[in-house]
């Protein structure tokens, strides 16, 4: 588990460049219920805060699963992955943010459809088409979203239950901080004089979005800025 210190500033969380406290890298895999197809809804604003709750209301017990989904490929894979999750206690429920929009609508029904037939149990699941390719709607503040960790992943990591509820536990004790599983490094070229990525056998500073539990009070903060939000 790569764990890192408080986010201080907008630039801080954008370049992950955090002060590590410990490492233990780990590997996953999973199973899933129910899932619904939902749209994203263009005309509302995400960044405004009188539409999410308040942090005092977020459970504390489970956590949400965002999943990045944009290969027609991975779709088996993302399956299991997504019903892996949902399958886990800790977990309160899975969003697949689809970002690819040249997706037919027809495929994506067709997921949406096929997760409800095989899961009945666990967790609701969904399929959230996403208005943009960009990797950043993975960060973007969501009011349907209840629980104060969320768990931002691809679909490509497969992990086990056990792990994540590991991770979990850690993201509780440190509520502050980003939990994950991939770590990397930065280091500063001396020779171009800029900072490089790399990665180093004995310390990280980086923790990749491939799998991270953090506080939903960061999305906001990434995508939105520091301010307006009550914490």
């Amino acid at each position: 588990i790569s764990i890192f210190s408080p986010l201080s500033s907008l630039s801080s969380l954008r370049s992950m460049a955090l002060k590590p406290i410990f490492s233990l890298l780990c590997f996953f895999s999973f199973l899933i219920p129910s899932l619904s197809l939902r749209f994203f809804t263009s005309n509302s604003n995400p960044c405004d805060p009188e539409t999410l709750p308040s942090p005092q209301s977020l459970r504390l017990d489970q956590l949400t699963v965002l999943i990045n989904g944009y290969s027609e490929h991975r779709i088996p894979l993302l399956r299991a992955i997504a019903g892996a999750y949902a399958a886990s206690p800790v977990v309160a429920g899975v969003t697949v943010l689809w970002g690819n929009p040249s997706t037919p609508a027809e495929t994506l029904a067709e997921l949406s459809r096929n997760l409800s037939l095989l899961y009945s149990a666990g967790a609701p699941v969904r399929v959230l088409p996403q208005g943009s390719s960009s990797l950043n709607s993975r960060f973007l503040p969501r009011r349907w979203i209840r629980t104060r960790g969320v768990l931002v992943c691809d679909d490509d990591v497969e992990v086990d239950p056990k792990s994540v509820e590991f991770a979990f536990r850690i993201w509780q004790k440190n509520q502050d901080r980003l939990i994950g599983l991939f770590a990397r490094s930065h280091d500063l070229d001396l020779i171009r004089k800029d900072w490089i990525y790399t990665v180093h056998p004995d310390r990280y500073s980086i923790v990749l979005t491939k799998f991270m539990i953090l506080d939903a009070k960061y999305l906001y903060h990434y995508s939105c800025g520091v301010g307006g939000l009550e914490t």
